[in-house]
């Protein structure tokens, strides 16, 4: 692996902010995405201004409950599709010993819910994320980077509807990153998103503070590719608040894990996959995603 290559197209760490609320109670939804990030997810680029692209194809048949039960009827489940443009700017600044950087992520989200035969389908621009990260290079092999970034409110929400594409709440979201890079051995990633949410205006009803971990293990097996597994844990914090909420306080937690691998060509263009199963889910959707990440050189 060509890591100069990655070193520079790759950005220093993010959070794709794929915001689809897609149930008639806030408590199955969440404003992190689990698992769209993979390897070198810590190491970020010399100074310049970067793209990248991100999408997902997530399917899921089940709306659990606390105790992990299906509380979905036959012919129902969620489909979402998300295409995600992340900017990204690397400074030449220097502060508290890191490099200073920014991000943008904007997503646009097609989302369909089939409730025992009754469609609901919209899409449009999801929630936007923003912030400033710092990226620290302790060693060849090592890097990590911590960021604070926020999630705004922008994509569309109706009270009313059982399916949103937007939340209709801020996020707040502290974000630590590290990477373990050997071309030839072992590689290893994990990215921690915690989130404070405000309340939502519409509904009155805020959500539980929570933690998601992104993670990846792999070994590069070739000078282009290194093949593992990857996935993300989620624990929710602290109970919901607002009309609705259970005696469990709807607290969702959920498990994934899949095969991943990274290719990159040499010339500046590489692909990223995580292909992740969710088990051990409750108060939230379980299922299925594919998520892709490229980055083509200007």
């Amino acid at each position: 692996m060509n890591q100069k290559v990655w070193v520079k197209f790759i950005v220093a760490l993010g959070g794709v902010a794929i915001a689809a609320a897609a149930s008639a109670v806030e408590s199955g939804t969440s404003p992190i995405s689990g698992g769209p990030e993979g390897y070198l997810t810590a190491i970020a680029p010399p100074p310049g201004v970067y793209g990248l692209g991100y999408t997902v194809n997530y399917r899921s048949t089940r709306l659990n409950d606390k105790d992990g039960k299906n509380q979905l009827g036959a012919n129902s489940g969620l489909s979402l599709d998300a295409v995600v443009a992340r900017l990204h700017y690397a400074t030449a600044s220097q502060w508290l010993g890191g490099q200073l950087v920014w991000d943008v992520m904007v997503p646009y989200v097609d989302v369909r819910l089939n409730l025992g035969g009754s469609v609901t389908h919209k899409q449009g621009l999801g929630d936007v994320e923003w912030g400033p990260a710092l990226a620290y290079h302790h060693s060849p092999h090592l890097h990590s980077a911590v960021a604070l970034h926020v999630q705004m409110p922008t994509g569309a929400f109706d009270p009313q509807s059982a399916l949103n594409i937007g939340h209709h709440y801020t996020t707040l979201m502290p974000i630590y990153a590290m990477s373990y890079v050997d071309p030839t051995g072992l590689n290893g990633d994990l990215k921690i998103t915690g989130s404070w949410n405000s309340i939502n205006q519409a509904t009155h009803y805020r959500s539980g503070s929570e933690v998601v971990a992104d993670y990846t293990l792999g070994y590069g097996i070739a000078p282009q590719w290194v093949l593992g597994v990857g996935g993300y844990a989620r624990q929710q914090l602290s109970d919901d608040r607002g009309p609705g909420v259970d005696a469990d306080g709807n607290r969702a937690r959920a498990f994934a894990l899949g095969p991943s691998f990274i290719y990159n060509n040499g010339q500046g263009f590489y692909i990223t996959a995580k292909y992740q199963v969710e088990r051990q889910v409750q108060n939230t959707w379980q299922g299925k995603a594919l998520w892709l990440k490229a980055a083509v050189p200007f």
